[in-house]
């Protein structure tokens, strides 16, 4: 599942990969480090979510990727939205992705809820859009890093204007300004293609899940061969309905003749 990136995180950072499954972890941190080759990262490994907050004030990591399910190296270990909550309360701007087997809405909402930055699925198809995610998130420490200097900047111009008695000179502020604007183009378009992807992921599973409902359904033919004066009215609020109807026919006119006429 090797794949590498244009993009480079030129300023060091740590990424801490939280899951239970170590052989899965070792190939997750070679993949990163593979598409993000030429960028300054340290990679931790965690297999509970205990050691991982044990670690987080000292390494402060700007990234952790956290498995949903923590429970096989211990039954008491914590899940993963335990360690979400607690990520977030050591450090709100603590970047947390989600990632897990489980592909059901509700769990990718209530990751959401609880302050996960993505959720991507363990298939390797799903495996560009963590480099998508990764890239996005690095843009977007880049370009508060990138706002944070011209704030400095404009900060000590002012001052010396104040002690030189001289304006502050345009042309400088012009070229920092298009330069944070290009930065904040290239990352509003970045958020807008993982934006588009997750949508179509979450319909995509709708959708499945409403085949799979229509087939459970009795069928419209073998409704109306047993109550030909019959109609169905099964309008779902959403694609998908919380409400499920069942028909069987039994034969039991047949059985009661039978009965009857018997000697």
């Amino acid at each position: 599942m090797l794949a590498t990136t244009n993009f480079i995180i030129k300023k060091h950072s740590n990424i801490f990969i939280v899951d239970d499954n170590k052989i899965f972890a070792l190939a997750l941190k070679a993949y990163i480090e593979n598409a993000f080759e030429n960028s300054l990262i340290t990679i931790y490994l965690f297999e509970t979510g205990e050691k991982c907050l044990e670690k987080i004030i000292a390494l402060k990591p700007e990234l952790v990727i956290l498995d949903f399910h923590l429970n096989s190296v211990s039954p008491n270990a914590a899940d993963g939205l335990m360690v979400l909550d607690n990520i977030k309360l050591i450090n709100t701007e603590t970047i947390v992705i989600m990632l897990t087997s489980d592909n059901n809405i509700d769990t990718v909402l209530a990751s959401f809820r609880h302050g996960a930055f993505d959720y991507i699925v363990k298939t390797e198809s799903q495996f560009k859009k963590l480099n998508h995610s990764i890239a996005n998130i690095f843009t977007n420490k880049e370009l508060h890093f990138q706002k944070k200097e011209l704030e400095k900047r404009n900060l000590k111009l002012i001052i010396a204007n104040k002690e030189r008695g001289v304006r502050i000179v345009e042309k400088e502020k012009h070229a920092a300004a298009l330069t944070l604007a290009n930065t904040q183009k290239e990352a509003i378009e970045k958020s807008k293609f993982l934006i588009e992807e997750k949508n179509k992921d979450i319909t995509d599973s709708i959708n499945y899940a409403k085949r799979i409902q229509q087939a459970k359904l009795p069928r419209e033919k073998d409704i109306y061969a047993s109550l030909p004066l019959s109609f169905v009215l099964f309008k779902p609020k959403d694609i998908v309905s919380g409400d499920f109807y069942w028909m069987h026919s039994l034969s039991v006119v047949k059985n009661l003749q039978s009965s009857v006429h018997s000697p």
